[in-house]
């Protein structure tokens, strides 16, 4: 007997879904059941998710927004649900990274990577909330980063970010759990994508990075599918404020 898909019927929005672990994810959710909305700002590389849903046998859209315009998140807001009828989950992945000592990263190098990480974490989560309630409930998924959970030399602005995240996870979820909405977060480590390929693309760097993690290498974006769909789905109902790390071991 064929086992009953996760998320069928239901309707998954990931920002930051034109490549890396946002295309990953789309594409794990739509092989669920999900009928998927990949967010970004550049279409090219959002055609390309459709496409991999597609070919799977799912059901997409692309919606071109920048998660830190509130206009241009209600009028996302607005396609999704005049496309599929609903907006039952969200998946706020989109992030950037800025590398660099106190001594040297400029202030609006951190202040970028607060403003996408934090405030557009913040933003596409308080798009989303009306719809949600107004339907009885819903699921918000934050990719957060092990880097939110120990601190890194030259990562200052990202460990920042991400352990704001996790914070704003857990205040969400407190706010949000009367109005049925579970909202977790998951913190990957070193994840081969387009944001570690200068490092990972060297095999010194790769092999050091894979000597700290106990499970003695990297992880690649289709791993973390699996657990995206479980917090997108209602086994986790009763499942919120949670942050968990993927990482190999890395954190500990």
């Amino acid at each position: 007997m064929t086992a009953p898909l996760r998320l069928a019927g239901r309707v998954v929005v990931v920002t930051g879904g034109g490549r890396g672990i946002g295309r990953a994810l789309a594409v794990s959710c739509a092989g669920q059941g999900a009928r998927v909305a990949a967010v970004a700002r550049t279409m090219e590389q959002l055609e390309e998710t459709v496409r991999s849903v597609e070919r799977g046998g799912g059901e997409a859209i692309a919606v071109t927004a920048d998660i830190m315009d509130p206009h241009e998140l209600a009028a996302m807001v607005d396609t999704v649900t005049s496309a599929f009828g609903s907006l039952d989950v969200l998946v706020n992945n989109a992030g950037i990274m800025r590398f660099g000592s106190l001594d040297e990263m400029k202030h609006s190098d951190f202040a970028e990577v607060m403003n996408v990480n934090v405030v557009g974490t913040f933003l596409a989560t308080k798009a989303v909330v009306p719809t949600m309630r107004s339907q009885g409930g819903g699921k918000i998924i934050n990719i957060a980063s092990t880097f939110g959970l120990k601190a890194t030399r030259g990562h200052a602005a990202y460990c920042a970010s991400k352990a704001a995240v996790i914070q704003f996870t857990r205040v969400a979820a407190l706010e949000l759990a009367r109005d049925g909405i579970q909202v977790n977060a998951i913190a990957p480590g070193y994840v081969e994508t387009d944001m570690t390929a200068e490092a990972l693309g060297d095999a010194s760097i790769r092999e050091r990075i894979s000597r700290r993690i106990p499970a003695q290498r990297v992880s690649q974006p289709e791993e973390l599918g699996p657990l995206v769909t479980f917090l997108a789905s209602a086994e986790s109902d009763y499942m919120t404020g949670e942050t968990i790390a993927f990482d190999g071991g890395f954190h500990l």
